[in-house]
């Protein structure tokens, strides 16, 4: 039976998600781990959300790294990943017209003060002629620093959410409203409404989130009332004309249903809802 020690971990994270692990997310050896492991005896074990990336030689990991740059010339590990399905674009805060892909270098990193994991800093390359979503390179120098305190050097990688313009198109097919607006359980304000024709050609009223930008979630982070009345609630106002629930809570957008607006001379993505009453 073959003995194999693990001495990288790689684990990937995504703000997205509500217990922030990034499972949409397929991890590979590169070319020259290929090359090395068949000759070496590394053996790579994808997880949930990254790999493990084990030695299975009699050396330690600091002396075998040595000897393999004196005798290949090589000096690091390399690992590609590829987005499962394409829900990874929509999630994620990419520019709008970006189709390049990310690179994590093991010699740009900071550690996380709080559970001591290496965080790889982020590095959006433009070329588009690549053909893998993500590329990692571990440095033998860098690794073998850390190995010194470090019986299993634990890596991350960690993407943000895509935040956008969320837009309620209000579309009134018959109901007596006062003055609609929309109330928040934290501190988004939304403009409007105006009224606005949409595609069908119906009216709508339009409100936005204007200029602030709020992140996508797989669960619903805020909760957005629709209103019909007044947005104050003063004693001596009838109880007739009170403030009146229409809809207890609002949609959050569909990450997959999005499109491009500008803000303040700058391209930015909105998420626009239509919600029928």
């Amino acid at each position: 039976m073959i003995q194999s020690n693990l001495f990288i971990r790689i684990a990937a994270y995504h703000s997205y998600y509500v217990d922030d692990i990034c499972r949409c997310l397929q991890f590979k050896s590169g070319t020259v781990t290929d090359t090395l492991s068949k000759r070496f005896g590394f053996l790579i074990q994808t997880t949930a959300n990254g790999f493990e990336f084990y030695n299975t030689s009699k050396s330690s990991p600091e002396p075998l790294l040595q000897y393999i740059f004196n005798t290949t010339g090589h000096s690091y590990f390399d690992f590609i990943f590829e987005a499962v399905d394409y829900h990874f674009y929509h999630i994620s805060a990419i520019p709008s017209d970006w189709k390049g892909h990310w690179i994590y270098n093991s010699s740009n990193l900071v550690e996380d003060p709080v559970d001591k994991k290496f965080i790889l800093k982020e590095n959006q390359s433009d070329n588009k002629t690549s053909k893998h979503a993500g590329y990692i390179q571990i440095h033998f120098e860098d690794l073998i620093s850390l190995l010194k305190t470090n019986s299993v050097v634990e890596y991350q990688i960690r993407f943000k959410a895509k935040a956008t313009q969320w837009q309620y198109y209000i579309i009134n097919n018959g109901s007596s409203l006062n003055n609609l607006f929309i109330k928040s359980d934290s501190e988004v304000e939304f403009d409007g409404p105006i009224t606005v024709t949409i595609p069908s050609g119906q009216q709508a009223l339009l409100f936005s989130s204007g200029n602030q930008l709020l992140p996508l979630s797989d669960r619903p982070g805020y909760k957005f009332s629709l209103v019909n009345g007044i947005p104050i609630d003063e004693e001596d106002i009838p109880k007739s004309i009170r403030n009146k629930i229409i809809l207890k809570t609002l949609p959050s957008p569909d990450p997959s249903k999005f499109e491009l607006i500008e803000i303040e001379g700058n391209k930015q993505f909105s998420s626009p809802m239509y919600v029928y009453i």
